[in-house]
């Protein structure tokens, strides 16, 4: 991160989804001209992943965020917040998967190719 470009980074998750206000409103497309949700321009989430900021920074501001922070986008199985019950689900089920892929049990240990 060169300092000239940048005071502070957060992590940022990509969504191309159409979003709504609760009262039905859209708030990223127009109903009337349907275009592919991977034709939607992206907006960013703040996932509270990572924070990169100084101590300068954040007795001035009294926050993380600088004036021109960059957004570092991440994958977003790396971002998942968990909040609920299924949040956990996914997460846990990542972890499974990651844990499979290399060779390990739930456990960490070793899991043997053969039957026993």
């Amino acid at each position: 991160m060169e300092q000239n470009d940048h005071d502070s980074l957060f992590t940022v998750s990509k969504l191309q989804t159409r979003l709504y206000w609760p009262d039905g409103r859209p708030i990223n497309h127009d109903p009337e001209n349907m275009l592919r949700t991977q034709d939607l321009e992206p907006v960013f989430e703040e996932n509270s992943c990572i924070y990169v900021f100084t101590r300068d920074l954040f007795d001035r501001r009294g926050h993380r965020l600088g004036d021109s922070p960059l957004m570092l986008p991440i994958d977003p199985t790396e971002a998942i917040d968990i909040d609920e019950p299924h949040d956990f689900r996914m997460a846990e089920a990542i972890m499974l998967q990651r844990l499979h892929e290399a060779g390990e049990g739930a456990d960490g240990s070793a899991q043997s190719g053969g039957a026993s």
